[in-house]
């Protein structure tokens, strides 16, 4: 299982940050025919002689004035069909004012970001539950190489070092590096992270917006626990919320906020 992670930082006007992070699993036999709709889709809507030039970016589909074109709503819409055809699963997980998020500040201690260590859970939840014969290999975003370095040391040191981390059996210790500008289901895993941050940052409340929030929430999956002292693992989630908590989309008992919400 291929899991493309990618994060979004948006501010309210209030002036509070919003953090969100996005895992979009793919099955890896199906990546080809992924990277093949999608350069088709890019084609059949922008018109561009090579359609691989073309970097898809939430901020520039789905801002307060992109998102008003039918044209960019439309073909949303489009990628949304492409990961249900091809039975991607979309996770995403939002803070405010997250501490330490920032991976190229990580030490090789095993100590990584709580929003990471959300994503993660719910990523190895969903692979030892649903697709226990399998092993997700994560891929980040890349940056200069020394910050690649550190932070697959301190995600190794993570999975090895943490009892936590020794558990997620199903996560490959190293993880991988992509470009964003040729990967096409990292772009979409940008779409997801930007959608779920601006939602949270102060467009809640923009219809067209909440519409795509909802559909990909939807496609994603919600862990019900086996007994009444389980947790339930919410795919989209806010953590820590101070001002919102009655309106969370999620409950994490791992920050004891929130209320129950599913698709």
């Amino acid at each position: 299982m291929l899991v493309f992670i990618d994060e979004s930082y948006q501010q309210k006007q209030t002036g509070e940050m919003w953090t969100a992070l996005s895992a979009l699993c793919l099955p890896r036999e199906s990546s080809r025919e992924v990277a093949r709709e999608l350069y088709n889709l890019k084609k059949r809507f922008w018109r561009k002689r090579d359609p691989c030039d073309i970097e898809l970016k939430g901020a520039s589909l789905l801002n307060r004035r992109a998102i008003l074109l039918p044209k960019n709503r439309d073909f949303v819409q489009q990628i949304i069909s492409l990961c249900k055809l091809y039975l991607m699963t979309p996770f995403a997980v939002a803070q405010q004012s997250p501490e330490g998020m920032e991976l190229s500040r990580l030490k090789a201690t095993g100590n990584i970001p709580d929003l990471h260590r959300a994503i993660l859970r719910r990523v190895h939840m969903f692979i030892s539950t649903k697709h226990p014969d399998r092993r997700g290999t994560l891929f980040f975003d890349e940056r200069e190489r020394e910050t690649n370095r550190r932070i697959s040391r301190s995600f190794e040191a993570f999975l090895f070092r943490t009892r936590e981390g020794q558990e997620m059996q199903e996560i490959v210790e190293t993880p991988f590096f992509y470009d964003s500008e040729i990967t096409p289901t990292g772009q979409i895993a940008d779409i997801v992270a930007y959608v779920m941050c601006a939602r949270y940052a102060g467009r809640r409340n923009e219809q067209d917006l909440e519409r795509v929030f909802i559909d990909l929430r939807h496609m994603t999956y919600n862990h019900a626990p086996t007994s009444p002292e389980g947790k339930s693992l919410w795919g989209f989630s806010a953590l820590g919320i101070g001002t919102d908590q009655s309106d969370n989309e999620g409950y994490d008992k791992e920050k004891g906020t929130g209320g129950p919400h599913g698709p």
